[in-house]
């Protein structure tokens, strides 16, 4: 029977193991999210087939992150000169009109 030091540092180095494996595929479930469809598909075949190495693999050969648009550009047109201007600003930069509560 092992000393209690030996019980006491096997213990650690699995429980570490095992947090370093839920985290990991946590981060690889959202980075898969932000970048495709199915991410539990990639997230499951990391967890049971290739843990240490998947992960290594999806790292480098993961595809690009997808970029979303935003509904509203945040860009109108001047009603005065027509010239797209922020919808944030009170005034159009080209023209110098105050811009309506219409647009």
């Amino acid at each position: 029977m092992p000393p209690i030091f030996t019980r006491v540092i096997i213990l650690l180095i699995v429980t570490s193991t095992l947090y370093l494996y839920f985290l990991s595929l946590r981060w690889l479930h959202r980075d898969a999210k932000k970048r495709m469809r199915n991410s539990l598909r990639i997230t499951i075949a990391v967890a049971v087939l290739f843990w240490p190495l998947g992960l290594l693999i999806w790292v480098i050969f993961r595809p690009a992150l997808k970029l979303k648009r935003r509904s509203g550009s945040g860009m109108q047109s001047c009603a005065h000169c027509q010239r797209m201007i922020s919808v944030l600003v009170a005034l159009c930069p080209y023209c110098g009109k105050i811009r309506t509560r219409a647009q």
